[in-house]
C-alpha cells in the first residue's frame, strides 16, 4: 500500500518530520512525498551546531577523582574520552555516581583531582567569561529540572536565549511549536509549580535543546514520562545527534537503549568501563 501526501514538505532531519514519516511507514509500508508546501521549520533544532570539529575529543576526563567533603571517593582516577557527534549512554546502580559525573562534565562541580577538558580546553585553567561561553554550548536536563518558579513555561523554555542576550521574537513560533510537540502547547503561561513531574521534565528537555547546544547532557530524561513519550523524546535526541550534537544520557532503563546505536559506559565501584546495562 502506498500513501501519497500531497502538498507536504519536510526539511531534512526535522525531528517532527522524521517521527511523522517513521509512523506513516510503520502504518502503511511506504510513503511518497510529492510536493513541498508544509514545512516544520525549527532552525534552532535542525541546523548543525556552530562548533568546528577536530580530531580532539569533545569531552575528556583524565585521572579524575571526586569526593564530597571528607567522604570516601566516588571516583578514583577515571578516564573518559568522547568524540564530537557521539551518542553515549551512562549506566550504573543508583548512587554509583552517574549524576556526579554529568555535573563534572557540565561544569557544576570541580573534581578533587584530575583534568577535565571540553572542546580541547582545560576547564580548570579558564577564566569566568570563558567558562560561561563553554556552558552556553551545553544543554542540560538535570533530575531536579532547574526551572525558574516565577517564570512561566514559555519564559523558562527560551531562557537559554534570553540569558545569552538574544532576541526570541524571531523564533517565538518555533519555540511554541516545540513546546506543543512535547505536550505543553496549552500551558505556555503556566508556572512550574502547577506542572506535574512529567510536564516539568518535558519543559526541562525543551529548554535544553532550545539553543541548539553542541553537547546535550540528560540525567534520567524519561524517568517521569510514559513509554510512548519516552520514545518520542529519544527520537528527538537521535535527530539532534544526526545533525552534530554530542549526546550523553544517564539512565537505568534498558528499554531506552534498545534499537539505538550508541556507546554505553557503566559506573561501578568508583570506576567507569565500557559495557552494557547489566
Amino acid at each position: 500500500m502506498v500513501l501519497q501526501l500531497e502538498h507536504l514538505t519536510v526539511r531534512p532531519l526535522s525531528p517532527i518530520a522524521s517521527a511523522v514519516v517513521e509512523y506513516l511507514v510503520a502504518q502503511v509500508g511506504q510513503v511518497s512525498i510529492i510536493e513541498a508546501r508544509f514545512v516544520y521549520k525549527l532552525p534552532i533544532m535542525i541546523t548543525a551546531p556552530e562548533q568546528a570539529y577536530t580530531d580532539q575529543p569533545v569531552i575528556a576526563l583524565e585521572k579524575v577523582s571526586m569526593r564530597y567533603g571528607r567522604g570516601s571517593e566516588i571516583f578514583s582516577d577515571i578516564n573518559l574520552s568522547l568524540p564530537a557527534k557521539s551518542f553515549t549512554f551512562l549506566t550504573g546502580a543508583s548512587g554509583a555516581g552517574k549524576s556526579t559525573l554529568l555535573k563534572l562534565i557540565y561544569l557544576a562541580l570541580q573534581p578533587t583531582r584530575g583534568l577535565v577538558r571540553l572542546f580541547g580546553k582545560d576547564v580548570q585553567s579558564l577564566g569566568r567569561n570563558d567558562l560561561q561561553q563553554l556552558k552556553r554550548r551545553i544543554g542540560v536536563v538535570s533530575q531536579d529540572f532547574g526551572l525558574i518558579p516565577h517564570m512561566n513555561v514559555f519564559e523558562n523554555a527560551v531562557l537559554p536565549l534570553t540569558a545569552a542576550g538574544k532576541s526570541v521574537s524571531h523564533i517565538e513560533a518555533d519555540a511554541k511549536e516545540l513546546l506543543a510537540w512535547v505536550g505543553l502547547g496549552e500551558k505556555l503561561n503556566a508556572r512550574p509549580t502547577t506542572l506535574s513531574g512529567g510536564e516539568a521534565q518535558r519543559l526541562a528537555i525543551a529548554r535544553a535543546v532550545m539553543n541548539r547546544p553542541d553537547i546535550l547532557i540528560a540525567d534520567e530524561p524519561t524517568g517521569n514520562v510514559d513509554p510512548v513519550m519516552g520514545q518520542k523524546l529519544l527520537r528527538l535526541f537521535q535527530e539532534m545527534n544526526r545533525t552534530g550534537t554530542t549526546i550523553i544520557i544517564a539512565t537505568h532503563d534498558p528499554a531506552l537503549t534498545e534499537n539505538v546505536i550508541a556507546d554505553t559506559y557503566k559506573i561501578s565501584s568508583g570506576q567507569i568501563e565500557r559495557g552494557s546495562m547489566l
